[in-house]
């Protein structure tokens, strides 16, 4: 099962009228391609405000190794080089990283050596991690007036899609929230692809004899790659860069994303 966490957000949170939440995924630390320059921005602009959060969604680092799909001779660095990087540019953003899992490019290690480095990574962070999933839990903001806060319920996982259209990507999208009741936001990435969409759910209340609506945000994250290399070999298209912000409101009940 995945990982329940409750963030944990300062008193102010109280007064917030909006959580901004940046998903961190492909980045591929490591990787020719690598976009530091717009990933270092990013992570500063995260530091610039209190209610600005990020998560670790997999493929932080770009690990090539011996028997991997990347070219381990094109690296910039080597696996453990890149995880000292990352940790020194992700250390003044720690506590506003809420949780973290483990991509495809990680699990390569794993597989071979029982070694997971974005593990290592959160828990130098002091990061709650699953290596599938995690389920979050963010309360904050002064409600509607019936609530002291708004709750949002947030499920974020890798994904693992192989296709290349984004149909197809879309399809998986949808997939994830197929075996899912309860969840307000889901966060996927792997495909690098920058998709939002949202859908509604039909919602029986027996407790109060009624039938409600639940909307649902669905998200996908780009990568902080540029086309090249691998992508350029198997004639990917070049995809958006950066990371989709996840804005959930504090005075009412919505969440809504900006590609």
């Amino acid at each position: 099962m995945p990982l329940y966490v409750e963030a944990r957000l300062p008193a102010e949170a109280a007064t917030w009228r909006e959580l901004i939440l940046v998903p961190l995924a492909d980045v591929h630390i490591g990787a020719a391609e690598f976009d530091e320059r717009l990933f270092l921005r990013k992570l500063e602009w995260i530091a610039a405000e209190p209610n600005r959060f990020a998560i670790i969604n997999g493929d932080l680092l770009n690990m090539a190794v011996r028997h991997s799909k990347s070219d381990i001779y094109s690296e910039t660095m080597r696996p453990r080089d890149a995880k000292r990087w990352a940790l020194k540019a992700l250390r003044p953003i720690a506590d506003r990283i809420l949780s973290a899992t483990t991509g495809n490019h990680e699990e390569r290690m794993s597989r071979e050596m029982d070694v997971d480095l974005i593990e290592e990574i959160a828990e130098e962070l002091g990061v709650p991690f699953d290596r599938a999933g995690c389920v979050l839990k963010v309360a904050f903001g002064p409600g509607d007036g019936h609530l002291k806060r708004m709750v949002y319920t947030i499920y974020h996982t890798h994904g693992s899609t192989g296709s290349r259209r984004p149909g197809g990507k879309l399809n998986h999208m949808e997939d994830l929230s197929n075996a899912w009741e309860g969840v307000d936001v889901f966060i996927s990435g792997h495909s690098h692809a920058k998709i939002v969409y949202k859908e509604r759910k039909l919602v029986v209340d027996n407790r109060n004899g009624r039938i409600t609506q639940r909307e649902v945000l669905h998200v996908n994250n780009s990568a902080f790659l540029g086309w090249g290399g691998y992508s350029e070999r198997k004639g990917y298209r070049p995809s958006s860069l950066g990371p989709p912000h996840i804005i959930l409101r504090g005075d009412h009940k919505e969440a809504l994303a900006v590609a």
